[in-house]
């Protein structure tokens, strides 16, 4: 038996060493017997347990092991058995930043992939769960990693957009609770594994079937490249890494405390009658009762159980499935919360019917879940300005400030609503409009009434829609992203425009800025974000030539002079809207709750920076405007000026059809 590895901070060795918090890291070990493998090692050595793939001739097997039982080939190969990439490339690659790690990642994806032929699949939309089967469980390995041509039947989507929407398509059909296979887990807005599909799921193939179908076409996303539309627990991706799961991965569940209490009861806990017939993964048999001798043994039996054996079959069907497709290997870069990034997409797509509504106590309970995570954000805000995830911010402001009635709602305010355009599909949106009127009777009682108006993000104003008191007591609107994810970054073209002194005609120079902001970045914060991406991007030459080669050397020293000035004039503005839009957020969140003196005062840090804005911008040597993205030269209709918005996010003030332009004050004979 190999030996437990203790780990201890000064240990020279080779090591993959993650960033989950949870101290488990995997040594490089090498012996006479397995050569050159990776191994978990934890500094305190807990109990746990590791799922492991063994390969025999024709099929895989599923085995639990300790930890350190669970040896990993560090040696990457293509379907010719070469070696492309061995541990000391894999411990560079782990130690790489998130986005590098991805890079890497596809870029060895990419090497594994078979390019000599593609695979063709046309399927129709009404039978896309069936084509689907019929179609992906045959392939090979080889097939599997082949880039496919998709035609969807009654959809114009083509190339890497049919891929995408083939996968949504089929991820919506596999995880919809009619068929069994997954159960909607409302408070963590994720899909669990149904552990009853073998009697739930109507068919017509086997649950495992399904299961395997499922590991595979998740495979097949995360080696080309997409993401899916649904969350998942994290224990699954655990399980898809192989990571070691330990007692507190059951920390969630009323089970975890009535294990832990048991530590405390010494032999107290003869009385209590318990045995080991709930679990199946003793040696002892089920019949054995639990004493104190043997507690350490019931409560590692119940781990498995609860963790993986309840649901085993199904489990097994997706790694296998998984593994159809992908190296385990090349994933050990990752772990557990990388993983879920990487694979679940935080696209803005509709929630399945099944979402849940929200009572006003589960709005108190879940802003509270999200208090610790979003003040840390905001701490960082000052330090990482562009670097935090600003969607746990939002999710807190908007269950914080939730309406008790109509009159508490804020302009600003993001939500959650149905569109009577369409009944069930759950859209993002923020308040721009708060309309009272004093038309409504109570016993015989006149009283004020509100309505709001809501801008949904992605589209036009055309779609702007106002609801009611009864829509809002009917849960026609909720608390942000209680129905919808989280939406993908809003990107657009900055073009740098200037005016012909002579002709007055418009003409585009130098090279264009293709910039990517978080959607819940306020249009204030967004607009700092672009002008740091426009201060690095300025050259000399676009204050005073149209290109680098026609400067003079006067026209040089004044375009210096004139870059300088302007960079350090966005610094402070940059600084200044950052500020600003923490300060706003603080606010918001320092408060509680709705109300009058709330929203005055928020409006008052809007004002404030509007002010201050309109003293400073004038001052550039250009005005950012919006404008049709297929029309930066401009069109027969008036430009917006970018307004540096708090109480908008830029996902909700912008769409892709638009881009923005630098349209420079000064004209020139050029």
């Amino acid at each position: 038996r190999i030996q437990t590895k203790m780990m201890n901070e000064d240990d020279d060795v080779d090591k993959l060493t993650y960033n989950s918090g949870d101290k488990w890291e995997r040594i490089v070990l090498t012996d006479d017997i397995y050569g050159t493998v990776f191994q978990w090692a934890h500094s305190d050595a807990p109990s746990a347990y590791v799922r492991k793939i063994q390969c025999w001739e024709n099929y895989n097997v599923i085995t639990l092991v300790p930890p350190e039982e669970a040896l990993l080939d560090p040696t990457i190969t293509n379907r010719d058995g070469q070696a492309i990439m061995d541990h000391q490339d894999i411990m560079s690659a782990q130690k790489m930043v998130y986005e590098d790690k991805i890079q890497w990642f596809r870029n060895t994806c990419n090497q594994l992939r078979v390019e000599e032929d593609r695979c063709s699949l046309r399927i129709r939309r009404d039978s896309i769960l069936t084509g689907t089967l019929e179609f992906v469980m045959p392939l090979s390995r080889n097939d599997l990693q082949k880039p496919w041509d998709i035609k969807i039947v009654g959809d114009e989507a083509d190339g890497k957009d049919a891929l995408g929407k083939w996968l949504e398509l089929v991820i919506e059909e596999m995880i919809n609770p009619d068929l069994g296979l997954w159960k909607p887990d409302g408070l963590e807005q994720m899909v669990t594994i149904n552990s009853s599909s073998e009697k739930d799921c109507p068919g017509p193939w086997d649950h495992l079937i399904y299961y395997r179908c499922f590991g595979r076409v998740l495979g097949k996303a995360l080696f080309d490249g997409q993401q899916v539309n649904c969350r998942f627990s994290s224990l699954l991706y655990k399980h898809l890494l192989g990571w070691p799961i330990v007692l507190d991965d059951m920390s969630d569940s009323n089970y975890f405390n009535f294990l832990k209490s048991l530590k405390d009861l010494g032999a107290g806990i003869d009385h209590l009658g318990l045995n080991f017939a709930a679990t199946s993964a003793t040696s002892d048999g089920p019949d054995v009762d639990v004493n104190e001798k043997n507690l350490p043994d019931y409560i590692d039996a119940c781990l498995k159980y609860q963790t993986y054996a309840r649901q085993e079959s199904q489990l097994n069907a997706i790694i296998l499935g998984f593994f159809d497709v992908m190296s385990e290997t090349l994933l050990s870069i990752f772990d557990y919360r990388e993983l879920e990034k990487l694979t679940c997409a935080p696209a803005n797509t509709k929630r399945s019917s099944y979402s849940r509504t929200f009572s006003k106590v589960q709005i108190e309970e879940e802003a509270n879940s999200f208090e610790l995570i979003a003040k840390e954000c905001l701490a960082q805000e000052g330090k990482m300005a562009f670097e935090t995830d600003p969607a746990p911010l939002s999710m807190y402001v908007s269950r914080v400030l939730w309406p008790r009635s109509m009159h508490d709602f804020i302009v600003g305010l993001r939500v959650d609503c149905i569109h009577d355009q369409s009944q069930k599909q759950w859209f993002v949106g923020s308040v721009i409009d708060i309309i009272y009127t004093e038309e409504k009777y109570v016993y015989d009682e006149r009283i004020n009434t509100a309505k709001v108006k809501v801008h949904f993000d992605s589209y036009s104003s055309k779609w702007d829609q106002i609801y009611s008191i009864d829509d809002f007591y009917n849960s026609r609107l909720s608390p942000l992203y209680t129905h919808s994810l989280e939406p993908k970054p809003n990107k657009f073209t900055v073009h740098f425009r200037g005016t012909n002194a002579k002709s007055k005609s418009l003409y585009l120079f130098g090279q264009p800025l293709n910039v990517s902001c978080k959607s819940e970045w306020s249009v204030a914060k967004a607009g700092a974000f672009i002008l740091k991406q426009i201060s690095n991007a300025l050259e000399v030459f676009h204050f005073k030539s149209p290109s680098e080669k026609t400067l003079s050397p006067i026209e040089r020293v004044i375009g210096e002079r004139s870059m300088r000035q302007t960079r350090e004039m966005l610094s402070s503005i940059i600084e200044e809207l950052v500020n600003t839009d923490c300060k706003y957020i603080s606010s918001a969140i320092e408060s509680g709750e709705p109300h009058t003196s709330l929203a005055q005062q928020l409006a008052s840090i809007a004002d404030s920076l509007s002010r201050k804005m309109n003293d400073v911008l004038p001052l550039l040597p250009f005005e950012i405007r919006v404008t049709p993205a297929q029309l930066p030269l401009g069109s027969n209709r008036k430009e917006a000026v970018f307004p540096f918005l708090l109480d908008r996010s830029i996902g909700n003030y912008i769409t892709n059809k638009y881009s923005l332009v630098l349209h420079w004050r000064e004209e020139r004979d050029f």
